[in-house]
C-alpha cells in the first residue's frame, strides 16, 4: 500500500541524499519506448 511522506515548508534535502536512476520503461508505448530512457526512479536517503 503506497504511503505519502509529507514534507513541511522550509525543509531541504541535500543533493547527496538523492539517487536518480534512468532506464527503459517496459510495456506498450510505441517505438520510442525501446530506444529512450523513459523511466525515472528517485530515491532519498533519510
Amino acid at each position: 500500500m503506497p504511503r505519502t511522506l509529507v514534507i513541511p515548508p522550509g525543509v531541504t534535502v541535500p543533493d547527496g541524499a538523492l539517487t536518480w536512476r534512468f532506464s527503459r520503461s517496459s510495456g506498450p508505448g510505441g517505438q520510442s519506448v525501446n530506444t529512450a530512457d523513459s523511466r525515472v526512479e528517485l530515491s532519498v536517503d533519510l
